[in-house]
Formats: C-alpha cells, structure tokens, sequence
C-alpha cells in the first residue's frame, strides 16, 4: 500500500507427514481430484492487532470462487469451494464473511452440517480432527459493501468491496475485506492458492490476481477465470469489475509481459504514462533478484488509494485519486510489494513494517537515481521525522489498532533500513535482501524471525537494532547519519 514467526522447516515437513503428503499436494477426503499445493500450508491464528479476523483452526489450502456479478442490483453470486486442514482437533470452525452476503447452502465432504452467521463469521458445527484435509462447499448471495477501515488516513476510510452506483465493483482490502466477497479466513499468514472465476455482463470484464486462464464472450454475458498458483495472503486477493480494456506493455530482459487493465475510454493516456514499467521492474530486479511470479498485470479502478495484490497492481484512477498515484516512484514502491508484502509477507499486522519500510526505502533510492532528493536529504528528513511520528501513532511494530496504515510504519523501518545498510555495507545489505523474500518457510515473517536472519544473513547483531526502532518507544536514530552510502544499491 502506497505512503499517505518464523516457522521451521522441520515442523512443515513433520506436519506434510501427518496428512500422509507423498508428493506436491494434498488430497482432500472424499474428493477425488480435489487436491491443494502443499507449499499453502501454515501455521493459523487469530491475528493480535485485529483478533476479530483469522481463525486458528483453518488453514486454508486453495479457494475455488465462481462469482457472478448482476450489475442492476449490485448483487454478487457466489459458490465457494475451499480445501483446508484442520490445525487442531475442534468442534467448530469459523471463517470471516460479511453478514451482507447470506449463505443458503452449506456441505462439509459432501455432507449437509449445521451452520449459523453471527455477524461477519460463519460459523460451522462439525467435528474435526488435527492435520485432516476437507473440502467445504457454499453458495451465498448478497449486495456487498466495504467496512470501516481502521486508519485515519483520507484514503483508507473504508476496506472491502466497493461498488458504484453505475454498478462498477472493486477492492481496497487491507488489512482485511477479503470477507466482504468470499468465506475467508482473513489474516495475512494463511496463505492460498486460488482459482477464481467471474461472469459479467457482456460489455464488462471481471478481474482478479493471478494468470488469466481463458476468457469467452457470450451474447448475455462474459466469463473469465484467473488462477493464482503460488499461496497468496487474503488481503493480496482482489475482484473488480466493469468496463476494462486490456493492454501489454513489454518487459525488460527476462521480466513478465505486462498486462494493463485500463478503463474503457481512458486507456489509451493511462497507457502512455505506465510504458515504463517494465524498465522499472528491471530496477527492482538487479535489488531483490527475479521477479517472483509467473504474470504481472497493473489494474486502475475508480478508487483513491493503492495496493499491493499479489501478481497484479491496484491503483486508483478515479476523479478523486491523485495523479501521483500513476507516477514512477509509486508505482515503484507497489511494485516491491510484489517480493516483500506478497511473497514474503507479515506474520499479523503487527509486522505491516516488514513490507512498507523496505518498499518506501526502495522507492526514496529510486527517486534518488532518477532527479529526486539524494537519498542523504531524504534520510536527514526522515531523521528529524522519526520522534514526532513514533510521538503520534506508537513505535512501527506497536501501533494503536485504530492507527493502521500511518507514516511510522512506513518512514521509521525505512530509515532503519538505511542504518541497517551503513551498519553492515552494500555488500552485505544486497546480498540478504535479495535472498530474503524467498528463504522465510511459508512466505511469512515476523520480526524476532526476521531480526535473527538478518544477523546470520549479515554476520551482525542486529536484533538490538530491530527491537529499538521496531518496538522501542524513543526515537532509535541517535545521528543523522552513521557514514555515507552511494545512491545505487547493488
């Protein structure tokens, strides 16, 4: 999103053994062909910052959405097939769906199991064992709408599936709001796959993360299916619809085709100023290393803000979004989102610093290159920054819950960063970033994890460094600079 537990190998390969995993995937029981990629097991819980979403029973595998979207009420269709484990041994299971969606039908294994929604949760009575794998089917029905956010940011005012009154719908979702169109377990470690697919009317596109599978055009509608293959946080998921052009922009060297969903009427000029994406996803590559999925699209819908989904860009383009949402530098800094935010991402949302202080440090080194400030003015204002933002919404890793999304969890890690990279010389710094988003087991990370790695990774001691500027309630920079660095980085 644009500025305003670390798990063993051992146990993931000890709980693999426990479903009697033999290959690449799970099997669920009693569903021949039903199978979900190994790689989206986790560990689940209920998040610390938001305790009313997530579920420390479900770990889910892979979602299964057949959406249908009937434009003159606003109204979504969907029926839900989602594979998971079961974490532990329970009586009941709870995932995160907004009570604006009613479910009519529910099986757990193909049997019929009593089911109730109390508020935002769907709760399921059925007795289930520690590791077994199972398959939950339901159909629902209703007009979606966003939720609060919990932010006192003018562009995250609210969270979740929005629609116009011309019948357009699109998602902003962190750091929750998958749960406004789908049954979810809503917390960033549980990671899956999905494949999602979207009927509109015939004039309109559906879209969502991923690679696109196929696309056909009937006389009384148009359906298009997308699939994400590598495990993806519930905030790094997104739905839009309504009536989108698409474009290619070509890649940089061996980076992804580019794919631009653009709205219809406006995106010949919202093209012309995106042509140098692909350059700049190359900028990113030489610092954090390959690009870590098999497509990459760039998505402008009606709103304000930006986010991170994971394979394809969100970006408002809407009359009251800021041009600067279509510029370089942030376009940039969502694009780093891509290796830290979506495939390594936060363990809850007390870890939201991992992926927003690395993107706005790459960002402030990429405008150093390219005309900006130097990167020393950026950090000496950052410096001075630093009290009055940790004074004002708490230390990055211990914010207020109703503070979500502020500057100290994006500026303070980001000068931390830069210490981080005096302290310990571009070498180093360069070569554990570009090694860390894909060495976390799960895709997940949080900061004792990340402390400890990073000091192995560097052969420093950085754990007082993290707990200082992460949790610590003084302001952590005692200079305005520790050494000089170049602008470049590796």
């Amino acid at each position: 999103m644009g500025l305003p537990g670390r798990r063993g190998r051992a146990a993931l390969a000890a709980s693999l053994a426990l479903v009697g995993l033999g290959g690449g995937a799970l099997a669920a029981p009693g569903s021949p062909g039903t199978t979900a990629d190994a790689r989206a097991v986790s560990q689940p819980r209920v998040d610390p910052v938001y305790p009313g979403t997530g579920d420390d029973v479900v770990d889910a595998l892979h979602y299964d959405l057949r959406l249908s979207w009937l434009r003159p009420t606003r109204t979504l269709v969907g029926r839900e097939r989602l594979t998971f484990r079961a974490a532990r041994d329970a009586d009941v299971l709870r995932l995160d769906l907004s009570r604006r969606l009613r479910v009519s039908a529910l099986r757990l294994d193909d049997v019929a199991v009593p089911f109730r929604q109390h508020g935002d949760d769907l709760v399921v009575r059925a007795p289930l064992t520690a590791d077994s794998v199972h398959r939950l089917d339901l159909a629902y029905r209703g007009r979606p709408a966003p939720v609060r956010a919990p932010s006192v940011r003018d562009d995250l005012r609210s969270v979740g599936l929005t629609t116009s009154r011309g019948g357009q719908a699109w998602t902003f979702q962190q750091p929750y709001g998958a749960f406004t169109w789908y049954a979810v377990d809503d917390q960033p470690a549980d990671k899956a796959t999905y494949d999602v697919r979207v009927a509109t009317p015939p004039a309109w596109r559906g879209v969502s993360g991923g690679r696109l599978v196929a696309e056909r055009r009937l006389p009384t509608r148009r359906v298009m299916r997308w699939r994400l293959d590598v495990p993806a946080a519930a905030y790094t998921t997104t739905l839009a619809v309504g009536p989108y052009e698409r474009r290619g922009v070509r890649g940089a060297g061996d980076g992804p085709r580019i794919v631009l969903t653009l709205p219809t009427g406006r995106a010949d000029r919202l093209e012309r100023r995106l042509r140098h994406l692909g350059a700049d996803l190359a900028w990113l590559g030489r610092r954090l290393g390959p690009y870590p999925f098999d497509s990459l699209g760039v998505l402008g819908v009606p709103g304000a803000s930006a986010l991170e989904a994971q394979s394809l860009v969100t970006i408002g383009v809407g009359r009251r979004a800021p041009r600067s949402l279509t510029s370089r530098p942030v376009l940039v800094h969502e694009l780093a989102h891509q290796w830290c935010g979506d495939l390594l991402t936060p363990s809850t949302w007390r870890d939201v610093w991992l992926s927003e202080g690395l993107a706005t440090y790459l960002q402030a080194l990429y405008e150093a290159q390219h005309g900006g400030p130097g990167i020393d003015d950026v950090t000496t204002y950052w410096h001075y920054e630093e009290p009055r933002l940790r004074a004002d919404a708490g230390p990055p890793a211990a914010y207020p819950a109703e503070r979500f999304g502020d500057d100290n969890v994006y500026v303070i890690p980001a000068l931390m960063w830069h210490r981080i990279r005096q302290q310990v010389g571009d070498a180093a710094f360069w070569a554990a970033l570009r090694a860390w988003p894909t060495s976390q087991p799960g895709g997940v990370a949080d900061l004792d994890g990340a402390a400890a790695w990073w000091s192995e990774a560097t052969g420093h001691d950085l754990v007082p460094v993290f707990e200082r500027w992460l949790r610590g309630t003084d302001p952590a920079d005692a200079q305005a600079s520790s050494g000089p660095v170049d602008g470049g980085a590796g």
